[in-house]
Parts: structure tokens; C-alpha cells; sequence
């Protein structure tokens, strides 16, 4: 039986931020409005941004996840991590094939966003594999990049067009806290969840689910947010 805590599910209640009441479905462009409303947090692409987050890589940690921290610049080209007690450089950090410098040149248009994200970097033989490739590289620019809140804007409204998506009011993300969440299900590829916080609608982390909807389930794994804010430099706190 799936873990209570890992199950998607529509909350009942009415509470403030992002949370919302199941009397009025909650949509793709009510999470985006709420997210572009947020303050712009940089501007520079060298700004060095400190995560906190839970990570769950293998499905026996899904009740205890691993913290982990990592300080990164805002363009995700230079990381840091500590390691046995000293802070390390990660050679060559992977970024996503759309640069931090092409976020806002990203198409307005939710369908050419969506059509854009799983068509890079090559556009797919086979269309069926299309919504989780767009689904995977809006995920891979929220984990990589601080990305300014009109562009979450836009890639939560691009998620919005994929066939086999749900916005879901009250789900669990890999660190058990409830939130909305961007739901694929269905789809080639396995199920995948998109958590955003409850509070602001910020990307709040991601589950790939495989063919369930239990992150303790076989081949499932996710990471969610504890923290992120700027900092003064690699290996600086807020």
C-alpha cells in the first residue's frame, strides 16, 4: 500500500498562498499568475544562489530523505559542494540545452513553449514521447537555473498544454509537504510530478513516479526545495 504521505490528492480546505480550495479546480494559469507575481530575486548570472534540499534517490529513502546543500551561480555554470569537510568546485556542471541567457526570450505563447521545450535539443521521431520530454526540460530549467518568476510563469503555463497533465491542490512532495503540483500521468516515459510551494508557487521540486504515484514504488526518485536564496558568495548562508 502506498505511503499516505506520497499520495496526490485534491485538498478540502481553503488556506492562503498557492493553496486552494477544491470547490473551484485549480488551473495551470492560476499557479502562473501567482508565480509571476513573486519579486524578481536577481539579475545578474553570476550571482552565487545557496540550495538546501531533500534529496530521495533511491525508493528506500522516500520516508527519510537526504539533505544535501549546494551553492551554485545563477546561470548554473559554477557549483560548489562540500565534501569530507571542504568545499569543492564541481568540474563542468551540466546545464540544460536552453541557456540562463534564452529564458526571456522563451515564446509567450503557451503551445510554442511547450512545442519548443521537447523539441530541444532535437525534436523527437516519435510525437507520444513528446509530453514528458517538454515536462523533463521545464523541470531541468526550474532545478538549474534561478529563473525570474515571469518565465516559471510561462513554463507553468506551457506544463498546462501537455496532453495527460493535472493540477492537482494538495499533493505531496519528496520531503512530505503538501503543495500544489503539476501532475503527467500516462504518458511514455513514466508519471513525473512537479511540486510548487504553497506559499509563493515557486518550484518547490520533482518526483519521477514511474508507472505509480508512490515515490517508495521501484524505479522512483525526487528532490524537493527545503531552501534557496542569494548569497554572498560560494559557501556563504543567507
Amino acid at each position: 500500500m502506498p505511503h499516505p504521505a506520497m499520495i496526490p490528492r485534491i485538498s478540502r480546505g481553503r488556506r492562503a498562498g498557492c493553496d486552494h480550495a477544491a470547490m473551484t479546480p485549480l488551473t495551470a494559469d492560476m499557479l502562473a499568475d501567482r508565480a509571476a507575481a513573486a519579486p524578481d530575486p536577481v539579475a545578474d548570472p553570476a550571482q552565487w544562489v545557496y540550495r538546501k534540499s531533500a534529496v530521495v534517490s533511491v525508493p528506500e529513502m522516500a520516508r527519510k530523505p537526504e539533505v544535501t546543500e549546494r551553492w551554485a551561480t545563477a546561470d548554473g555554470t559554477a557549483a560548489v559542494a562540500y565534501a569530507g569537510g571542504r568545499l569543492e568546485m564541481t568540474s563542468s556542471p551540466e546545464v540544460p540545452a536552453i541557456s540562463y541567457a534564452a529564458l526571456r526570450d522563451l515564446p509567450g505563447d503557451p503551445a510554442a513553449l511547450a512545442q519548443l521545450l521537447a523539441d530541444t535539443p532535437v525534436p523527437r521521431d516519435d510525437d507520444a514521447w513528446n509530453p514528458g520530454h517538454a515536462f523533463e526540460m521545464a523541470v531541468a530549467l526550474l532545478e538549474s537555473y534561478l529563473v525570474p518568476p515571469s518565465v516559471a510563469a510561462s513554463l507553468y503555463r506551457a506544463l498546462g498544454q501537455l496532453p495527460g497533465i493535472a493540477v492537482i491542490a494538495d499533493a505531496a512532495d519528496a520531503a512530505g509537504r503538501r503543495g500544489p503540483a503539476f501532475l503527467l500521468a500516462g504518458q511514455p516515459g513514466g508519471n513525473q510530478l512537479l511540486s510548487v510551494s504553497a506559499a509563493d508557487c515557486r518550484f518547490a521540486g520533482y518526483q519521477f513516479l514511474g508507472r505509480g504515484l508512490d515515490l517508495a514504488d521501484e524505479t522512483a526518485w525526487g528532490v524537493a526545495v527545503l531552501e534557496i536564496a542569494t548569497v554572498a558568495g560560494p559557501g556563504r548562508y543567507p
